[in-house]
Parts: structure tokens; C-alpha cells; sequence
């Protein structure tokens, strides 16, 4: 299980360095990993190197920076509810109470400006949302990670038959 540095083995730290010893040296006597002695001279060494004072101040600092558990109360829940009216997914809610921010990544309205002639689905007949009239097919795009390939699904309302071609690049 990790376990934070102490300001006691900081103070070791900046005396092992100022005396020349290598960072596995110091990393032994400490019996720490040779990458935390590493990570923890990289992000609190200041201006006039690495002082534990300072040291220790900057870890302390980045801790209390971190987001902190937050209380269910009323508004809290109510956040909650908006976010899931709102089709957010819990995980999605959860990062978001958590500090980060979220932003829908799809949906888009000037992503559909480039289908000519488009129907938007509540416009179309009665028939077809009943599932009356073979014939009527819906499409959709698959886009693999990092856009490397792209599938296109073509389904059948009424048969549920489901074709599916790739594509060379992306639809656009």
C-alpha cells in the first residue's frame, strides 16, 4: 500500500542530495521505490532546488487542492436529479460532483447539417413510428477508436434485418 512521504524523509532526501548520493541510494535508505524519490524531487523542487521545507509545503499544498467527498444534501440531490433528467449516465454525474467537467461529446446540431434532405425522426409518418410499412430503413455510423475505421448500419423497422458495411474513411 503507498504511504506519503513524511516531512522527516524529505529532510533526508535534501541532505542526500546535498551530500552527492544517487537517488537509488537514497531510495534504499529510505526502503521507498527509486520512481517515488524521482517524482518527489521532479514536482517539489523549487527555484533554488529541492529544500524538504518547501518541499513539504508544495505536497501539502497539491493535497489540499484535491477534491474533496461531497455531502448528499438537498441540493445535491436535486443537481442529481437535473443531471439525470438531463441522460446523463451516474458515472457521468459522479465525475462531475467530483471536479471535472463534463461535456457531451455528441449530439451536436451542426454535426447533422451535412446529410442532405434529412428528416428529423419526429417528423416522420405515423406508418413508419408504428411499424405499418416494410421498407423504411434507419442508418447509423460506427467510429472506431481514435477514428480509425468506420462502420455504417442500415436497419429494417419491421424485418429488423441489419446491414452493416465499412467504410474506407470517415462519413461526412
Amino acid at each position: 500500500m503507498y504511504k506519503h512521504l513524511t516531512s522527516e524523509e524529505r529532510h533526508y532526501i535534501a541532505i542526500g542530495i546535498k551530500q552527492g548520493m544517487s537517488k537509488n541510494k537514497i531510495a534504499q535508505h529510505l526502503n521507498r521505490s527509486h520512481s517515488t524519490i524521482i517524482k518527489e524531487i521532479k514536482h517539489n523542487t523549487g527555484k533554488r532546488g529541492y529544500r524538504y521545507n518547501q518541499a513539504d509545503g508544495f505536497a501539502q499544498q497539491r493535497h489540499q487542492a484535491k477534491s474533496r467527498l461531497v455531502k448528499l444534501t438537498i441540493e445535491c440531490k436535486h443537481l442529481i436529479d437535473n443531471c439525470l433528467n438531463l441522460d446523463w449516465l451516474p458515472e457521468q454525474v459522479c465525475g462531475w460532483l467530483k471536479g471535472r467537467s463534463y461535456r457531451k461529446r455528441y449530439g451536436y446540431a451542426h454535426n447533422r447539417t451535412d446529410i442532405p434532405n434529412r428528416v428529423d425522426i419526429d417528423q416522420r409518418p405515423e406508418a413508419v413510428n408504428n411499424r405499418e410499412v416494410f421498407g423504411h430503413w434507419e442508418a447509423d455510423t460506427i467510429i472506431g477508436k481514435a477514428h480509425t475505421g468506420t462502420i455504417v448500419t442500415l436497419d429494417e423497422r419491421i424485418s429488423k434485418l441489419r446491414l452493416a458495411y465499412p467504410l474506407n474513411s470517415k462519413w461526412r
